[in-house]
């Protein structure tokens, strides 16, 4: 290598090196910094994960251990008739008392399904089940749409709850059972 350019100016190699060692450290020092950022969202949202699911778990767990009346004690207050509309109504007053932002609602309901429980109810007893997934904004408001689904006046039975976090909001899907007494009076 020459150490003279043109001019007779001493040329000076040890200045490219510096560059490029500058910006080395430059590249892996932003590099630390957007992992160490992440890192801090990623375990923020951990925790948010970890509340959300322990609020769920609760509601679950205390509708588990309500108190429960024996079938025929409360089979006069089933409906006589499947009322899918009824049905779809009042999961629509659950979503607007629970004030839940959703996006991609789905609802199925199906008629006359196997007992989700292992108890046998009498033949009489047909149950419904209801299948709906939706996307919310805000995932700490599903404690709130659970509790709103439980405190109607028709009976539910919350099978499975299963909450996937995205960036922003929830994918939410919920197996819910409801029962109507088959009988022609």
């Amino acid at each position: 290598m020459r150490n003279r350019n043109v001019f007779g100016k001493k040329i000076n190699h040890v200045s490219f090196v510096i560059i490029l060692v500058v910006l080395f450290l430059g590249v892996i020092g932003t590099r630390l910094g957007m992992l160490a950022i992440l890192e801090t969202q990623l375990s923020e949202l951990e925790r948010e994960q970890a509340v959300l699911q322990g609020r769920i778990d609760a509601i679950l767990i205390e509708t588990e251990n309500r108190t429960y009346h024996d079938v025929l004690d409360i089979i006069d207050e089933l409906p006589m008739s499947f009322d899918q509309i009824g049905i779809s109504d009042d999961l629509s007053i659950a979503r607007g008392l629970s004030e839940i932002a959703f996006a991609d609602y789905n609802e199925a309901i199906q008629n006359d399904v196997d007992n989700p429980f292992t108890t046998e109810l009498p033949t009489s007893v047909r149950a419904v089940a209801i299948t709906i997934s939706m996307t919310v904004t805000d995932a700490s408001l599903i404690p709130d749409y659970l509790d709103a689904i439980a405190g109607l006046g028709r009976i539910f039975y919350i099978d499975a709850v299963t909450v996937d976090y995205l960036d922003i909001g929830a994918y939410v899907t919920l197996t819910v059972f409801t029962f109507y007494n088959d009988v022609d009076l």
